[in-house]
């Protein structure tokens, strides 16, 4: 009767204790062993200072020239299209821009890297698409976040001041970067 009042005390916490030796296990085949879920949020001057090829982001955000003007400012060809008087694309086989006009000002509201040619530097580190992950340098407290369709992660940076983000997604086995762009959601 003691052993199986023994057994039966003691089953509980063994399964408990299997649990969560299986969850630590699942957590470990991720990225950098943990994930924290959510937006890496840095500081609206750190955010301003994101670079893309080397030209901040305030500046391409704030761009209103000609095709020939920023083909100069990002070092490669781009082509205008003006699909309607409120919109404004650049494509380069680089890399693709969308501006829209509100309230007589042109506002970037997309940027998206097309190949490995075009650099994204943030807080000091330099990354471009077929890079690790890990050159961004945050190791462990990278946040990132699912994405569902792909299976892949994103990191989001952003600012508490901007509702504008850039983001860096990746596969999370082989941490090779797949995709950088910039999205303005106003």
């Amino acid at each position: 009767m003691k052993n199986l009042l023994a057994i039966l005390f003691f089953l509980p916490c063994l399964l408990l204790a299997q649990h969560d030796q299986m969850i630590e296990e699942i957590d470990d085949d991720r990225d950098y062993n943990v994930i924290q879920t959510g937006n890496n949020t840095i500081s609206l001057q750190a955010y301003n200072n994101i670079k893309i090829n080397g030209v901040s982001l305030k500046i391409i955000q704030n761009f209103e020239g000609s095709s020939a003007a920023l083909s100069t400012l990002l070092r490669t060809t781009f082509t205008q299209e003006k699909p309607d008087p409120e919109a404004i694309n650049f494509t380069s086989t680089n890399l693709v821009l969308a501006y829209g006009n509100v309230t007589s000002d042109w506002i970037l509201y997309y940027l998206e890297f097309l190949n490995s040619n075009v650099t994204l530097n943030i807080l000091g580190k330099t990354v471009k698409l077929g890079d690790d992950i890990s050159l961004l340098g945050f190791g462990t407290n990278l946040k990132s976040r699912l994405i569902a369709e792909s299976g892949e992660r994103s990191a989001i940076f952003c600012s508490d001041l901007d509702s504008s983000y850039t983001a860096v997604r990746f596969d999370p086995i082989t941490k090779k970067i797949t995709k950088i762009y910039y999205l303005s959601p106003t």
